[in-house]
């Protein structure tokens, strides 16, 4: 009986294809992000402290932090991204405020010490 000669490449294509998608599966979820489940620990409280300080610092506001609404993480080559949907309030405690939805992205770097971070944007959060 004579072999086909395009047995050899069918049947290595057959053992390598699992392989193949395991790899692109693997890539299309890295750098995806991931929901934070606890949006109150101190760590993402910090880290939007700082967005909205750098946010002021910037453009001469005077925003303070209310609360995490929501938040991300995305796993980069030198860090983390951490988006953030933060409510936030624009005057001083004793006067009418106004409250604001913002989504911030925050780049940190942790393995330096202290943590790098870098404020990537900060804008009104539209839904």
């Amino acid at each position: 009986m004579q072999q086909h000669p395009r047995f050899p490449v069918i049947l290595l294509s057959l053992l390598f294809l699992p392989l193949i998608f395991s790899d692109a599966e693997d890539a299309t979820s890295a750098g995806g992000w991931v929901p934070i489940k606890n949006v109150t620990e101190l760590y993402v409280t910090d880290i939007a402290e700082f967005a909205v300080h750098e946010y002021n610092s910037q453009l001469k506001r005077n925003l303070w932090l209310e609360k995490v609404i929501r938040g991300e993480t995305q796993l980069v080559d030198d860090g983390e991204n951490y988006r953030l949907v933060l409510k936030t309030n624009d005057g001083p405690v004793w006067s009418a405020r106004t409250s604001t939805t913002y989504q911030a992205v925050v780049f940190v770097n942790g393995k330096w010490e202290p943590s790098f971070k870098n404020l990537t944007s900060f804008y009104p959060f539209l839904g």
